[in-house]
């Protein structure tokens, strides 16, 4: 008997909660919304970011995008589907009819987890009719995996983004000013930085340097705990970062791989 929908968002469902141990992901979960009796296709909750729904339809998926925009602006109840708030992401998925043809959930996982092609697209607005659709038409083409990259995209709200991006530039301007002192008060500074970054000196080139040692310090964080990699707090005593902590574990990192990261970011360190 072939796979209908209900089935196949359920297998959905579950091969994407394997995928990342930060969200959980729930398939036709029934009185997921307040005060209405339609329920999600899939509902995925990652911690720290907005719920997402994905509507699935198999190909040709005549109704699939007007679905999508419906749920915008849907309320969750929290009992229900785990998280509360409302519907702010949906992502709107459309499925290959091979898998419509399957035989078995096996064979649907197989298909799946063996890099059928999937197309999808991202809806996000708060349901009052206005909207914002990525792409602005046609869709992306995927697997399972890249799909699953996508909806963790996608629960990052855009106001959490615009203050990642502020807060990085703050940054980079302190970072950048720190080594501007470096620079007119060192002997060594300036030419290594030159050298290293292979540009003239200027305000560019001292935000150049900043970014790449601001990036490294954020993957820092990241490896924190593994194979005992220090976290940056207790590189900190007093309160004050010490770049020759940083160094030794910034070293560390590059013995284990992240040559692309850590690599540049070291060298200019090590001239503070």
């Amino acid at each position: 008997m072939p796979i209908n929908e209900t089935q196949l968002n359920g297998r959905v469902a579950t091969l994407l909660d394997r995928m990342n141990v930060r969200w959980s992901v729930l398939g036709e979960t029934q009185g997921a919304f307040l005060g209405s009796q339609r329920q999600p296709d899939i509902l995925v909750h990652q911690q720290g970011g907005r719920p997402v729904v994905i509507e699935n339809e198999y190909l040709p998926a005549r109704t699939l995008e007007d679905e999508a925009v419906d749920r915008l602006g849907e309320t969750l109840k929290p009992d229900v589907a785990g998280v509360a708030g409302k519907i702010h992401a949906v992502v709107a998925l459309r499925s290959p009819r091979d898998l419509n043809q399957c035989s078995s959930h096996d064979e649907v996982d197989e298909l799946l987890s063996g890099g059928i092609q999937l197309e999808y697209a991202l809806y996000t607005g708060d349901g009052t009719g206005e909207y914002d659709r990525f792409p602005t038409s046609g869709f992306i083409g995927g697997t399972l995996k890249d799909l699953a990259n996508f909806v963790s995209h996608a629960s990052v709200p855009e106001e959490a983004i615009q203050e990642a991006i502020e807060i990085f530039e703050g940054g980079v301007r302190s970072i950048a000013r720190v080594m501007k002192d470096a620079c007119e008060f060192g002997d060594d500074m300036k030419p290594a930085m030159v050298e290293l970054l292979k540009q003239d000196y200027s305000d560019q080139t001292l935000r150049m340097g900043a970014a790449i040692m601001l990036n490294a310090l954020v993957f820092h964080d990241g490896l924190a705990g593994f194979r005992g990699i220090k976290p940056i707090e207790d590189l900190m005593p007093d309160g004050y970062l010490l770049p020759a902590f940083v160094y030794i574990e910034w070293r560390k990192i590059l013995k284990i791989n992240y040559w692309s990261i850590f690599s540049l970011a070291s060298d200019l360190l090590a001239k503070f």
